[in-house]
């Protein structure tokens, strides 16, 4: 459900606390009570997102401030939460995640990740498997998984989001300004943001190896932040340890 008011003062849209919009759409408001459970949900969906912009976000970690039984792992996600909103520069990188695959790499490379991984199960980390081979002169490679979904619909899926995204900002502004059929245009542009990014999420998961591991190129070639790709790959997490040890 989706509601949008346009006034002067106050122009927001507002949406269901178990909707995908809550899940997709940052700058809302959440229509109706919060529960515990959907409030860490959203909390670690929307975790790297700044406090300041991200209303749902915002809206989650005061929901879970209030539980006067918050869990370790609330509390985790409060804290991230914090920390990235006062840290906006921070950036991720694909090397530290086992079962993201690199591919063939350089021995200078390989030999950064088997030091990175070198607390790891070889034989469940991606990574390391590529480190020790690109340092292996007579190693045999690991072939990289071929692409399971034709390019051409993997651009046109892209392509869709990108245009949605796009269309999507430019409904947010008319709707502050307070322009004419701006409320009609912003719940249509939603819809479509959601519906484009529902089958970029599908084709993403199709493209996936059957093998656990996540190639480079999907990232690639869907354009995916690493904070979309651990949504939708469940399990894939980077390590708030230093290199000295990482989850696997």
């Amino acid at each position: 459900m989706v509601i949008a008011v346009t006034d002067p003062l106050y122009s927001h849209m507002f949406v269901t606390t178990d909707s995908r919009f809550a899940e997709d759409l940052c700058r809302v408001e959440l229509l109706d009570p919060l529960s515990t459970a959907r409030a860490r949900e959203l909390a670690e969906i929307h975790h790297d997102h700044s406090l300041d912009e991200c209303r749902v976000l915002r809206a989650a970690v005061e929901r879970l401030k209030t539980e006067t039984s918050t869990t370790a792992n609330a509390e985790d996600l409060i804290h991230r939460s914090i920390i990235s909103a006062s840290s906006p520069s921070v950036v991720e990188v694909p090397f530290l995640y086992c079962r993201i695959d690199p591919g063939p790499i350089s021995a200078a490379l390989g030999r950064m990740l088997a030091h990175i991984h070198r607390h790891c199960e070889e034989d469940t980390c991606r990574a390391k498997q590529r480190g020790r081979q690109a340092t292996k002169l007579d190693g045999a490679l690991t072939p990289v998984p071929d692409c399971r979904v034709p390019r051409d619909q993997i651009a046109a899926v892209v392509a869709r989001v990108t245009a949605a995204r796009a269309t999507l900002q430019a409904a947010e502004v008319a709707l502050r300004a307070g322009e004419r059929d701006a409320t009609t245009a912003m719940i249509a542009a939603s819809i479509e943001f959601v519906a484009a990014r529902r089958a970029r999420d599908v084709m993403v998961r199709q493209a996936l190896p059957a093998d656990g591991t996540v190639p480079v190129w999907i990232i690639t070639l869907f354009g995916l932040s690493l904070h979309e790709l651990r949504r939708l790959v469940p399990g894939l997490r980077i390590s708030a340890a230093p290199p000295d040890g990482h989850d696997q």
